[in-house]
């Protein structure tokens, strides 16, 4: 029989659970583990802190062209490897 997980029964709250939203997500790993690695494309890698970072600037330019808090943009496309460092080197 498996065992049930410590907080089996547990209703959630502020103390026991908070939802992992990509944002979220994004901060803790800058926070926990900045230096760990994020991104391996061939042979360049990204660390977490790295990530963060460009996200950061990315929303700063999203921000700074009137695309703000409560409006949805979306975005596809393949992996390009200079959306992570353009303007860095």
């Amino acid at each position: 029989m498996a065992e049930k997980a410590p907080q089996a029964g547990l209703k959630r709250n502020a103390a026991n659970y908070a939802p992992l939203t990509p944002l979220s997500f994004l901060r803790r790993a800058a926070d926990i583990s900045r230096d760990r690695t994020a991104i391996v494309y061939g042979e360049r890698r990204w660390n977490w802190g790295e990530v963060d970072q460009r996200c950061r600037r990315f929303a700063s330019a999203l921000k700074q062209r009137g695309i703000g808090t409560g409006l949805r943009r979306m975005m596809c496309s393949a992996f390009q490897e200079h959306a992570l460092h353009h303007g860095d080197d």
